[in-house]
């Protein structure tokens, strides 16, 4: 499939039921799911072998579990496992009313998780591997405590988290001088009875501090108090919101969720909004915006590859290049794969491991990357599912790591399993590794 689940939210006039995805596989899609402007909790779930394994746009406020109820997803083996745009998804939040928590998202491909275009991401109690979790300037992300046990049983063990220029942040909040503490007390409170206290702390801070980066999200709080409390009465603020004569993301916001109350029209509401806008990052959501709407709620993919032709002549950003794979199967151009040794020898590690493959999902082409602590014979071993043998490559090796690139542009796509194994020239003892590997074309 393209996209395994779309789910859309498109009136805050009629509220419907919580929606909530448990217990169930996600695979061998190009995108797990796909949100806009959404609402409802997941739980229970595993995404493998997609190219994404979420993708949430526009507003989407998506909790990975539920008050008092752990989320359990297993994120892995995907090109990426969350990318996160424009939205405040609830991972997990940590503190005496606790929500969500214990996934893991780990062992992906390019990133773990992309956090990009004022998003807001609680994401305390989880496990992410040795993966890498991109935040952009723009964006936030509250990350800590983080768990050591893999409820999944995925290797890995430690977080490391890129900002822009690619400087790397080890165990540490991207959110800064106590902004993800309001977030997650704004939060706590709109789920439960005290709810109202919530709305009003949410509108302090947008009231307030319009510019800053917590105001965005405490926007898309009020939207999910609106839709869990079955409320009428976001609209009319909404409405002042947008007549501000202010461009900033806050009245963006607004302007979406008002742009999408209606079951019809939906489309012709959001072009409206590039006659307001000048700033090219937003017009590039826009665009985004209108090309899902032809794509998804329309079916019309003619309308969709006119507007995807649009935004390649005049975007360079990472919507475009998500719209682009969605149209054509095109992955994110630039991507940046984990960080591997690719100097044979470059270290020395402590004991003989496999690191694994990257990029997973590949096409036609991957890198299997391995460390041994003392001189050793090497086997390497492609297989296809059937067990049929692909490749194999045998060496004598120094100690430290080393590399083997696998191109299968003569193979189908499917998954291949690989085999290594280490033969230590000083005691002839061997050590044998296995793994799994998508080629997706």
């Amino acid at each position: 499939n393209t996209t395994g689940i779309s789910l859309t939210m498109t009136n805050l006039m009629e509220i419907p039921i919580n929606p909530s995805i448990q217990n169930t596989e996600f695979y061998f899609n190009g995108t797990g799911i796909m949100t806009s402007q959404a609402v409802g909790t997941i739980k229970d779930n595993k995404f493998y072998y997609n190219d994404y394994g979420l993708v949430l746009t526009n507003n989407t406020v998506l909790t990975f579990g539920d008050n008092a109820i752990q989320g359990n997803n297993c994120i892995y083996n995907n090109g990426i496992g969350v990318l996160v745009n424009g939205s405040m998804p609830v991972i997990g939040s940590d503190g005496q009313s606790w929500v969500g928590g214990n996934n893991s998202i780990s062992g992906n491909g390019d990133w773990d998780c992309m956090i990009i275009n004022y998003s807001s991401v609680l994401a305390e109690n989880n496990f992410w591997g040795t993966g890498y979790i991109m935040v952009d300037g723009s964006s936030s992300a509250s990350l800590q405590p983080e768990i050591y046990r893999d409820p999944c049983s995925q290797t890995g063990s430690s977080l490391m988290v890129r900002g822009d220029e690619g400087k790397q942040k080890s165990r540490q909040n991207v959110l800064e001088g106590g902004e993800d503490d309001i977030i997650k007390q704004a939060y706590s409170l709109i789920q439960g009875p005290r709810f109202r206290e919530g709305i009003q702390l949410c509108k302090q801070v947008i009231d307030n501090s319009p510019d800053t980066s917590i105001a965005a999200p405490a926007l898309m709080l009020l939207s999910l108090a609106e839709q869990k409390h079955q409320l009428n009465e976001l609209k009319p603020y909404l409405q002042l919101l947008s007549a501000s004569t202010i461009e900033n993301r806050v009245r963006f916001v607004a302007d979406m969720l008002l742009a999408n109350d209606s079951n019809s029209n939906t489309r012709s509401r959001i072009e409206l909004l590039l006659e307001k806008y000048v700033d090219t990052d937003i017009r590039e959501e826009i665009h985004f915006s209108i090309f899902r709407e032809y794509l998804f709620t329309e079916r019309d993919t003619t309308g969709a590859r006119g507007i995807l032709r649009m935004m390649k002549e005049r975007y360079n950003g990472q919507l475009t290049a998500l719209a682009e794979f969605m149209m054509d199967g095109k992955k994110l151009p630039g991507s940046i794969s984990k960080p591997m040794n690719t100097e044979e020898g470059a270290a020395i590690p402590v004991e003989y491991l496999l690191k694994g493959n990257y990029p997973n999902p590949f096409n036609p082409e991957t890198v299997i990357e391995y460390g041994i602590p003392e001189a050793a014979e090497v086997t390497l071993e492609v297989y296809d599912i059937m067990g049929r043998l692909m490749n194999r490559e045998t060496k004598n090796l120094q100690a430290g790591y080393h590399f083997y690139r696998w191109n299968g542009k003569e193979a189908a796509s499917g998954v291949y399993l690989y085999r290594i194994m280490m033969k230590s020239q000083k005691d002839q003892k061997v050590r044998t590794f296995s793994s799994k590997m998508m080629l997706l074309r």
